[in-house]
Formats: structure tokens, C-alpha cells, sequence
């Protein structure tokens, strides 16, 4: 059996300890060693809980779950590498940007050129005399 004595000098207990009445430790070191067996079996690092004064714990809300190493998996590339030759085109070199600068100088004046506001059309009522 634990001395429940020593164990409520624990500086990591000493705070729950405090918490109960003397009388009832033997149930706060039975609940507590229940939760920590539960918080274990699930994973998780850590834990909220309350303390009752009659040496209940409840556990409000359980901590993040340990971290698996083998969890995390690079997703697998689906597309190759921009430097792939697969993404070469078949396009002939006279069709160029560098080739023909001006095949593609319309386009350039095109969106270099201001585009104009649209103008919307606001539909306004005159206010109707009252005839009642």
C-alpha cells in the first residue's frame, strides 16, 4: 500500500492533496490512479480535470493524443516536376514570345490598355402623395 502521507509532500501531488479532506485520500489516490490509467490507454498527454472535495476526479477535457511517428506520410506527387520533359510542348519555335515579338503585341496593348467603369442603372421612385 502507498503512504498516502508521503505521497500528499509530493510536489506534484501536494496540490490535489490539498484539495481533500484528509479522510478521504485513500479515494482521491484511487480516482487519480483510475484517470491516469484512462488518459494512458488513450493516448493522451495530459488532461483537465476536477478535483471534488470528497476526492472525486473528473476528467473535463483530455489533452492532445501522442504523436505517432509513423503517422505522417508525404502525399505521393500525382503530376511530374515542371522540369519534366512531359510538360514540353510541340509547339514550333516560330510562335514564340522571343521568336515573333510582334504576334504578340496586340495582346500586350490589349490589356495594357484602361478599361472604362460600367456605369449601373439605379431605378428611382418619386414618393406617392398619402390620398387616405
Amino acid at each position: 500500500m502507498v503512504n498516502l502521507a508521503s505521497l500528499a509532500r509530493n510536489p506534484v501531488f501536494a496540490c490535489y492533496f490539498e484539495c481533500v479532506h484528509p479522510l478521504f485520500w485513500a479515494i482521491l489516490y484511487w480516482q487519480l490512479k483510475r484517470a491516469a490509467l484512462r488518459l494512458s490507454e488513450g493516448g493522451y498527454t495530459n488532461a483537465l480535470i476536477r478535483i471534488r472535495w470528497w476526492g472525486g476526479v473528473e476528467i473535463l477535457y483530455p489533452g492532445a493524443r501522442k504523436e505517432d511517428p509513423s503517422a505522417y506520410k508525404p502525399v505521393p506527387r500525382e503530376r511530374p516536376h515542371w522540369s519534366d520533359p512531359a510538360w514540353a510542348s510541340d509547339m514550333p519555335a516560330v510562335f514564340t514570345a522571343d521568336a515573333a515579338p510582334g504576334l504578340f503585341a496586340a495582346f500586350e496593348i490589349a490589356e495594357a490598355a484602361p478599361r472604362r467603369p460600367r456605369l449601373s442603372a439605379v431605378i428611382v421612385q418619386a414618393p406617392a402623395a398619402d390620398t387616405s
